[in-house]
């Protein structure tokens, strides 16, 4: 207990240090006067006995020191001290303080951002086999730079049909959808993939299957998904999640599979079947983000000249659905990764007028 009692009165001191200063300016005070008198009961003179008190003390400072040192947290006493320096340096140039405040943390950010670039890019670099030929295509407005990754089903087919410089091609459409249980219903990153897309990915599931070519026909049973994370905090990693139902704005889907924690495409918590055609219910002709990976040795340029004949061609049937002067890019993920984000859009078409 005594120890305990010790520790207290040490963090009081330490935060409360201007009054045990002051108790000890007191205390030694009180020494001094009485080393003094005991000096000169014994015949010194006044100059004499105050010099030799405090050469037998040892000097005010050093014996401050050391009591400081047994009564309080030294650090912790510098810290407050600093803290209040601080205030008190902020308080009197509120401008540079805010600017101060401001450049931290930009530089902060910054920071992470390029050491998670560094980590994903260099470091420990996407999990998925050929990621330096996934790419990301476009279309951007010339005139205001605003550009859209969300194509409509028919253009999205028309450039995988017509084009010849892709491997694979997948479409992506991330939305949010509630996932109601009995104890609450919860808001969840869903996105809608092409059948394909685990097989594009080329990684395999930590658990499960993943979603195939059978789960886009008209009769199969609705199947989901889940992110490692998700599996953890929804479902406590319980292995038994396979087999099991969940409730999806209002749709009832099986977990078929788990993936990996690296797998985190499109931040999603859910990957859900999502099949495109031209004419058919509105959820497979909803815009998709086009991804795909280059065959080996086409390059960039030349998927873009290929896309570029293919817009023109459209938009002349549909200059509706393209700005006046526009242009198809083809950007590679890691490109994105490295601070290129795709542009998003939920209106109707013109869909280049809106970029977030």
């Amino acid at each position: 207990m005594s120890g305990l009692r010790r520790f207290f009165l040490r963090f009081y001191s330490a935060i409360r240090s201007g009054h045990a200063e002051s108790q000890l300016d007191r205390e030694l005070r009180a020494h001094l006067d009485l080393l003094e008198r005991e000096l000169r009961r014994r015949g010194m003179t006044p100059e004499e006995s105050s010099l030799a008190a405090r050469r037998a003390l040892g000097g005010t400072d050093w014996t401050k020191d050391l009591h400081r040192d047994a009564r309080s947290f030294v650090w912790l006493e510098d810290a407050v001290r600093d803290l209040r320096y601080a205030g008190r340096t902020l308080a009197r140039a509120p401008g540079f303080s805010v600017l101060a405040v401001l450049t931290l943390a930009l530089g902060i950010g910054a920071a992470t951002v390029i050491y998670s670039v560094i980590h994903d890019v260099l470091l420990d670099p996407l999990p998925y086999p050929a990621s330096e030929r996934f790419v990301n295509v476009r279309v951007r407005d010339t005139d205001t730079g605003r550009q859209r990754s969300l194509l409509p089903a028919a253009e999205f087919l028309d450039y995988q049909e017509q084009s010849r410089a892709f491997e694979a091609v997948m479409g992506t459409r991330g939305e949010s959808m509630v996932l109601t249980t009995p104890e609450r219903n919860e808001l969840l990153r869903v996105v809608r993939v092409t059948p394909n897309f685990f097989d594009v990915m080329g990684l395999s599931p930590l658990t499960g299957r993943a979603i195939g070519p059978a789960d886009a026909e008209p009769e199969a049973l609705p199947v989901a998904v889940l992110r490692h994370r998700a599996w953890v905090s929804h479902f406590g990693a319980d292995p038994s999640v396979i087999g099991r139902t969940i409730r999806l704005d209002g749709i009832l889907r099986t977990i078929v599979g788990v993936m990996p924690p690296r797998f985190t495409w499109h931040a999603a918590d859910v990957w859900i079947a999502g099949p495109i055609h031209r004419r058919a219910p509105d959820a497979q002709t909803a815009p998709r983000n086009f991804q795909a990976r280059l065959k080996p040795g086409v390059s960039l340029q030349e998927a873009e000249a290929q896309l570029n004949v293919i817009a023109k061609r459209r938009a002349r049937a549909l200059p509706d659905e393209y700005p006046e002067h526009f242009q198809i890019d083809v950007v590679n993920v890691i490109e994105s990764v490295v601070g290129t984000s795709a542009a998003c859009s939920t209106r109707p078409l013109p869909p280049w007028r809106c970029s977030c």
